[in-house]
């Protein structure tokens, strides 16, 4: 160890005037043969210890810088290493061989995808091409995701049948945002010919994966029978699954009024309806409610109040309810809840049997499974139940 830092020829030339200098491990050891002076042995120890800090010094500082210019050299290769991969991933996206290309043997399809999303940027033939590979791979957000960027029209232009493409690709999947998707573009004909049976099955499948959108579309499908048999019982069913979340107090206390028979829950329902929402529709249901008792006395003053003021607002736009009208000629003709008026409840009346009688007739505007007959009033009064439609009012 010695000769490397000190020098073979020091050493020798050392030995020749009597100094045989060793080492042992750690320690030096230094041999006078000759007679030499203590001044001149301080001196050269110094000397020497001196010299081998220094030089050991410069032997560390060597091996750091060593180090330091390896450790450089190997992130320069790292560096021109990765370089020269995007290179090579980025002419890969352009070679319909994808199958030998370098990228598809190191990353999964979620790089892919990662990777294209991040070259939308500023390549975005490339983007697209990476991200296609990873959706024709089968992996779902990038089939989501391009059936987004088509229907949008903002990276590429508008293609909504390439949209459907990969949307349907992701719906089948069982990613729900897609299938919901996917029954909106049947239910409006967009990117595919309409099929409201699709649309259905569709809405179904992602309202029963719990898709909250598709489970409230169907309850209001459902409860006002827009494009299906009208159904309280199965807009209930949709509803309860979403725990009756965001629905207006009117459609809430219909389903408690309808399904559950639950009317004193209703009758509170329908007040916050027409107390807090303004719902003129709720006071209508207020006033049948205490006409007939349902869940509260019978209180035919009350029931004149609300009715007759759904009356008005119902002839301000030509429109009332059979059943309105019979109710209110009914009260008139017997002095319930108001003074008796035979004039006013003939008039009633008559209107009640023209709409009833023109909505029978008018098979376009009805759904004769919901016709029933009542005996109200001791009278029996054929009339139609349904939640929409409004009637010219004569």
């Amino acid at each position: 160890m010695l000769d490397i830092i000190i020098g073979e020829k020091i050493i020798n030339l050392l030995g020749e005037v009597g100094i045989i200098i060793s080492s042992e491990g750690e320690y030096i050891q230094i041999e006078y043969q000759t007679r030499v002076a203590k001044t001149v042995r301080w001196a050269f120890e110094s000397g020497l210890i001196k010299y081998l800090n220094t030089e050991l010094q410069s032997k560390v500082d060597e091996k750091i810088e060593g180090a330091k210019q390896e450790e450089a050299a190997k992130e320069e290769a790292r560096r021109i290493a990765e370089m020269k991969f995007k290179e090579a991933h980025e002419k890969a996206s352009y070679n319909v061989h994808y199958g030998d290309s370098i990228y598809e043997l190191e990353y999964k399809n979620e790089s892919l995808y990662e990777r294209g999303c991040e070259l939308l940027d500023s390549n975005v033939k490339c983007g697209m091409s990476l991200i296609a590979r990873a959706a024709k791979n089968g992996f779902v957000e990038a089939q989501l995701y391009l059936g987004g960027i088509y229907s949008g029209g903002i990276i590429v232009k508008q293609n909504l049948a390439k949209a459907f493409k990969w949307y349907l690709c992701a719906a089948e999947k069982g990613e729900q945002l897609a299938q919901y998707t996917v029954a909106e573009m049947y239910e409006d004909g967009k990117g595919v010919e309409k099929n409201f049976e699709k649309s259905l099955e569709w809405y179904k499948r992602a309202a029963e994966g719990g898709n909250h959108r598709a489970i409230d579309h169907l309850g209001h499908m459902y409860y006002y029978g827009n494009g299906v048999e009208q159904s309280y019982e199965e807009a209930y069913y949709w509803f309860d699954k979403d725990g009756f979340r965001w629905l207006p107090y009117y459609i809430c206390s219909d389903m408690y009024f309808h399904v559950e028979k639950a009317y004193e829950h209703a009758l509170k329902l329908y007040l916050l309806s027409y107390e807090q929402d303004g719902y003129e529709g709720a006071g209508y249901d207020i006033g049948k409610m205490y006409y007939y008792g349902l869940g509260v006395e019978q209180d035919y003053g009350k029931a004149f109040e609300f009715l007759y003021e759904y009356y008005e607002l119902c002839c301000d736009y030509d429109r009332a309810e059979p059943e309105l009208c019979y109710m209110l000629g009914e009260m008139y003709k017997n002095g319930w809840g108001v003074e008796q008026n035979l004039e006013e409840a003939e008039k009633l009346l008559a209107a009640a049997e023209k709409v009833f009688l023109w909505r029978v007739e008018s098979e376009d505007t009805m759904d004769f499974d919901k016709k029933i007959s009542k005996n109200v009033g001791g009278e029996k009064f054929n009339t139609v139940l349904y939640s929409e439609t409004k009637i010219l009012c004569s």
